[in-house]
């Protein structure tokens, strides 16, 4: 079902300095860029996956969220994003093991630069059954265009991304069981806790759980 995760958000406090750092970073420039509905928006798309960099604007319930999120951190990984074959098919799932899905949604994005258009379908789970990790899915109509390179030696893709979990078991469940991904490996160790691996298309949904103190 689960072809590949299409992108990440990242929120940030500045936009224009996050997208800055993320251009020297990866030696690419932005793929997209928009605002609207509280929020200005900055994309990197990579050979596997895309950085989508979120910042509020204004004053609306949806940027006093995500100032809320940010807390005056930098950089939080707000939500991950699958992509699928066939949204319809992925929206029965998640209601098959009780991720209670919203309804399948059209969805179109301009970029403020060239004013070309994107549309995809995208569904979301419920945050609060996922462990607190936004997960959206997504079926795109088209590719989006890469980010061109601006400095020599690019970052061509993410290898991978890492999520947190006090509950090692549950979150198997839910990556492994629920969403279908591929465990590819599963060690312990005492000093530095549990990984876990799962193949998310040509990429890696690791899985941590740190040790407890004292434990």
């Amino acid at each position: 079902m689960i072809t590949g995760l299409d992108h990440i958000v990242v929120l940030v406090s500045d936009i224009g300095a996050a997208k800055a750092a993320y251009q020297t970073l990866l030696a690419r420039a932005p793929a997209w860029q928009n605002s609207g509905e509280g929020a200005d928006r900055v994309l990197f798309t990579l050979g596997n996956m895309t950085i989508e960099l979120m910042a509020p604007s204004g004053f609306s319930v949806t940027a006093d969220r995500m100032r809320a999120l940010l807390d005056d951190q930098e950089g939080v990984l707000a939500s991950l994003c699958f992509r699928v074959a066939d949204i319809g098919r992925m929206h029965r799932r998640l209601e098959r093991v009780a991720l209670s899905p919203e309804p399948v949604a059209e969805v179109e994005s301009s970029d403020a630069e060239s004013g070309n258009v994107l549309h995809w379908k995208r569904t979301r789970a419920a945050t609060e059954i996922t462990r607190g990790v936004r997960m959206f899915f997504l079926e795109l109509a088209d590719e989006r265009p890469l980010s061109p390179a601006t400095d020599i030696a690019p970052i061509d893709a993410l290898d991978h991304v890492v999520i947190t979990t006090e509950d090692s078991e549950r979150a198997a469940a839910l990556y492994g069981a629920r969403l279908g991904l591929d465990l590819a490996l599963d060690r312990s160790h005492q000093d530095w806790g549990q990984l876990m691996f799962f193949r998310c298309g040509d990429l890696i949904v690791e899985v941590v759980r740190r040790p407890v103190a004292g434990g």
